[in-house]
């Protein structure tokens, strides 16, 4: 599967560049055309990395999830060997257990609402012409990226539908692979 999206986002890439060099003259149709270019070179970079770095890319999630930094204090060492500790020690290390936990929580809100956020602005983008195509009745209303996508003419409804799958299938692999990037290299 990640090899998969890996060659999704290629395809994305290069689909993109190619509708960037050919509407260069249209300077408008350009700038749009950039703005998903760009999540789409971000997409390419991110999942080709995860791809090539795998293994070690594991091994650190893993160290970051299961390893608390903060464990290797001195003093909270300290904390935690000790077990016949007075009041003070056992409200201290419930006070760690409680820090980590609720660190752990708004950490996990906080990256799920990240995600929501991107999911819906996506979902918004692939809906809102279909909307407009039902509403207005007017079938050249047209996502730019699926001219982006399939360079060929999608009066064929098979080839829109086709068409409509692979941006949608990338619109979402974008909103997974961005976020986890930002937030990755956030955590940090």
């Amino acid at each position: 599967l990640q090899i998969f999206n890996f060659i999704i986002s290629v395809v994305c890439f290069i689909f993109t560049t190619a509708f960037v060099a050919t509407n260069y003259s249209d300077f408008l149709l350009c700038i749009q055309g950039a703005c998903i270019w760009n999540t789409g070179v971000i997409m390419t970079i991110s999942l080709g990395v995860c791809l090539t770095f795998r293994n070690q890319f594991r091994n650190f999630l893993e160290e970051m999830v299961f390893r608390d930094a903060m464990l290797d204090i001195p003093m909270i060492k300290n904390v935690l060997l000790v077990h016949h500790g007075g009041e003070r020690i056992a409200e201290l290390r419930d006070m760690i257990f409680g820090t980590q936990k609720k660190l752990f929580k708004y950490a996990s809100i906080l990256f799920k609402a990240y995600l929501v956020s991107v999911l819906m602005c996506a979902t918004l983008y692939l809906c809102s012409p279909i909307y407009l195509m039902i509403v207005r009745r007017d079938k050249s209303l047209r996502l730019l990226a699926f001219d982006m996508w399939f360079p060929w003419s999608l009066e064929n409804y098979n080839v829109y539908i086709a068409s409509f799958i692979f941006h949608a299938y990338t619109g979402y692999l974008c909103c997974f692979a961005v976020p986890g990037l930002q937030l990755t290299i956030t955590l940090l």
